[in-house]
């Protein structure tokens, strides 16, 4: 059983750090690279679309031009979501890895529990969501306007949102934990949206530094996993990837709001 590696990267663009995420995910997929758990934040601030969503209709892109906020096209589903005060966590691994199920809700259940757990060592008494599926006209556009599959609620209240892909052999999970929540510039951003009443931060109940908020998690996913994490950085390979994608991909307007 291969190693797990663990990477803390700086604050980056929204380009960059959804062309790091892929780059990971194909050197996974080529098995160059080992199961990889990431952290990461956003700089400047940040709105991510489901790779499937129209962005046009569901972002105000005037607006985040306006305040100097970036719009990029996941490669995971989901609904949009925006990347302010937050940590970002990412787990890319093999679909045949033994500690995931073949499945996305299995697999989505496990890494809750691991960040539940993580959360726990802060005092946090965080929880799974039943599963609970929106479709139609009605459905809200953004992530956290509701809680749905195995994401995380702290008092009926969603805290974090994920979104996952699986193919080539591999899944990409990523999500959103939020440390703080602004509700006006969410509304500006992403119109329409309901329920903003059922979100919460972690600042609501607790003042906690994203370095001690890391060391948490990753507490969390060793003990869930069983597995002992390194601290490891970006092959050449995946630099020179990630830069490839940032520059032909995700900085692109074509991906991002042309699809």
């Amino acid at each position: 059983m291969p190693p797990w590696r663990l990477i803390k990267s700086k604050p980056s663009d929204a380009f960059t750090n959804m062309a790091v995420d892929e780059a990971i995910l194909r050197t996974v997929s080529a098995g160059k690279s080992p199961p990889t758990l990431r952290f990461y934040s956003w700089a400047p601030p940040a709105v991510s679309v489901g790779y499937f969503q129209n962005s046009c209709t569901d972002v105000d892109v005037e607006a985040c031009r306006k305040l100097g906020i970036d719009v990029v096209r996941r490669l995971t589903g989901g609904r949009a979501v925006l990347h302010d005060k937050e940590l970002t966590y990412s787990v890319i691994c093999p679909e045949n890895d033994p500690h995931f199920p073949d499945s996305i809700l299995g697999t989505y259940k496990i890494i809750s529990n691991c960040l539940i757990r993580g959360l726990s060592f802060l005092g946090l008494d965080a929880s799974l969501t039943p599963f609970v599926k929106k479709e139609g006209k009605n459905a809200p556009s953004a992530c956290f306007s509701s809680p749905s599959y195995y994401e995380i609620t702290v008092a009926g209240n969603k805290l974090v949102g994920s979104a996952q892909r699986r193919g080539e052999g591999v899944f990409l999970q990523h999500g959103s934990i939020l440390m703080e929540f602004d509700s006006e510039r969410l509304t500006t951003v992403l119109p329409g949206l309901v329920r903003l009443d059922r979100v919460t931060s972690i600042s609501d109940y607790l003042s906690v530094d994203m370095t001690t908020l890391i060391s948490s998690l990753v507490k969390g996913f060793e003990e869930g996993l069983g597995i002992s994490l390194s601290d490891g950085f970006l092959s050449d390979e995946e630099v020179a990837l990630s830069e490839k994608y940032r520059e032909e991909k995700y900085s692109q307007r074509e991906w991002n709001l042309n699809r």
